[in-house]
């Protein structure tokens, strides 16, 4: 493009002349986001815009119609003798991205340089004597364009004033803040953005889209952290539920609740209750020490947090032994409980010793030991919490039949017809096997059966208990009661008690008179030895 040409004298600026000087140079604008004569209704919208093409606008290409008509402009203009230059359009709106054809006139009478000053990148797409045709394509953004000519030394220019028209994309949003103090009752409300772009005044015309409707989200997140229930202390491999609520949500259901032990996500079961939100989980760790449990609340865009520690330990059964655990009858057993160190044990039967993670008891063993329980129990501090554990052991002792008074009475007596059960138990380990046969005929004695007593089975019995350990023997006697032979025991007993009344009636007779006759007794001594004394003091001289 050549280079303006600079004189004295004046400039005319489309159609008006000016003190001479180089031409103003073309203005970049400063491209922003703000959209030309557009209203937009909403707030914090990034719509996708779909708006339709604007329709083309005179004079923004360039095809032969064009260029004729340019050039018809240009014949038009001032001839011979005058000194100026002409820019047609005058004004452009166009869309971004888009060309424009432009026409620069001369009218100097003699031979000049002339053409269109622009930043942007130009094309002659037509000349003449005294007028160029230009054009500009990719228009971005807005811009002033200047058409100059030099002429007798003089120089003249004409402007123009390019305006530049879009739609925001994707990615470029047009923002409009729109504050509201929302309330419960808005929660779910639909809102929308509409925007306008109004061209008409510019022969174009109006441009409007509305963006897709959004949804309003109204939350309550109260100021309080959650509540966590857990335990402070909890066995390695074990199961535990742990739960974490809190209150005062809006919309509670819309509340997300995360349990989280260490790094791991536990997998929850959530329930809602009006403004609250309950979430429990079960809780298990493999590995000893202490370990943090979180629990985030979440809704909108906010957040409340808890944590709490658990210590996870490790602490085994304490080990009780009986050496031997099965013994004989006045053998020594030796009875130990031993636990993990740091812990403490306490065995039933053992005095007071000094706490220690071992304690041992030694006992000889006799029948009445046999299948007796010994107990440990262990205790171990934990995070300020005792633990305790317990293990018990049974001792066996072995021992030979016994048939005492108590599991197997030596005299029965019952009245015939009635029915009773015959009870007779023999003691021992092993468990020893019983028989009692009738001393004459060897009958069989029924025991442990319900059934009516007949006369046939009294007499003498021998009952006898055998087991590896040996053998005893004892007579059981069973008396039946029936007619005569009732007659034949109450009438001794009957004669028995009668003379047995009689010899303490006599007995008491006797002792009575045995009293009196020694009452009478003392009361004649005592007289006696009063009369003794007043004699003698009647014989003593004054």
């Amino acid at each position: 493009m050549p280079g303006p040409l600079f004189r004295r004298g004046k400039q005319e600026v489309s159609g008006k002349h000016r003190p001479l000087g180089p031409p103003r140079p073309a203005q970049r604008y400063k491209r922003t986001r703000e959209v030309l004569g557009a209203t937009v209704l909403a707030a914090r919208l990034r719509p996708s815009w779909s708006a339709p093409p604007p329709p083309a606008m005179a004079l923004g290409a360039a095809p032969a119609a064009q260029l004729a008509l340019l050039a018809l402009l240009g014949t038009l203009l001032p001839g011979p003798g005058g000194a100026g230059i002409s820019i047609h359009p005058s004004k452009a709106i166009i869309p971004r991205g888009d060309s424009l054809t432009v026409n620069c006139s001369n009218s100097c009478d003699q031979k000049s340089t002339f053409g269109l000053e622009t930043v942007l990148i130009k094309e002659e797409v037509g000349r003449g004597d005294n007028w160029k045709v230009f054009q500009l394509r990719d228009v971005q953004e807005d811009i002033e364009l200047f058409c100059y000519s030099n002429c007798h030394k003089e120089q003249t220019i004409a402007s123009m004033n390019l305006t530049v028209y879009w739609f925001p994309e994707h990615g470029e949003p047009a923002k409009v803040m729109f504050t509201v103090q929302p309330r419960r009752e808005d929660h779910g409300t639909n809102f929308s953005c509409r925007w306008e772009l109004d061209l008409r005044s510019q022969g174009l015309e109006l441009f409007q889209n509305t963006s897709a409707p959004r949804k309003l989200q109204t939350y309550v997140l109260p100021s309080i952290d959650p509540h966590l229930e857990v335990p402070r202390i909890v066995e390695v491999g074990s199961r535990w539920p742990v739960k974490c609520t809190l209150d005062g949500l809006f919309p509670a259901s819309d509340a997300k609740v995360y349990l989280v032990l260490g790094d791991q996500k536990l997998e929850s079961n959530i329930t809602y209750d009006g403004d609250s939100v309950l979430a429990k989980a079960w809780m298990e760790e493999n590995e000893e020490g202490t370990h943090s449990l979180k629990c985030s609340v979440s809704l909108g865009e906010n957040s409340r947090r808890t944590q709490e520690n658990v210590t996870v330990y490790s602490f085994p059964l304490p080990t009780l032994t009986l050496s031997p655990p099965e013994v004989s009858e006045w053998t020594t057993v030796t009875v130990e409980c031993v636990t993990r160190d740091g812990a403490v044990v306490k065995l039933n039967g053992t005095s007071a010793v000094p706490p220690g993670p071992r304690a041992q008891l030694k006992l000889n063993a006799s029948a009445s030991d046999h299948r007796s329980n010994f107990s440990c129990s262990a205790a171990l501090e934990i995070a300020g919490q005792v633990v305790h554990k317990h293990q018990t052991r049974e001792l066996h002792v072995l021992y030979g039949p016994r048939l005492d008074q108590r599991d197997c009475p030596g005299n029965w007596t019952w009245q015939e017809g009635s029915e009773q059960t015959l009870k007779c138990e023999a003691q021992g380990n092993p468990i020893p096997k019983l028989n009692c046969s009738r001393k004459g005929d060897g009958a069989s004695l029924p025991i442990g059966d319900l059934r009516p007593v007949r006369r046939e089975v009294a007499g003498t019995y021998l009952c006898r208990a055998t087991s590896a350990r040996g053998r005893v023997t004892r007579e059981v006697v069973l008396n039946v009661l029936h007619g005569q032979n009732i007659l034949d025991i109450v009438i001794p007993v009957v004669a028995v008690t009668l003379i047995l009344g009689a010899l303490g009636t006599a007995g008491y007779v006797y002792n009575y008179q045995r009293k009196i006759q020694k009452y009478e007794l003392q009361k004649a001594r005592k007289a006696q030895e009063e009369a003794a004394l007043k004699l003698n003091a009647q014989s003593t001289p004054p």
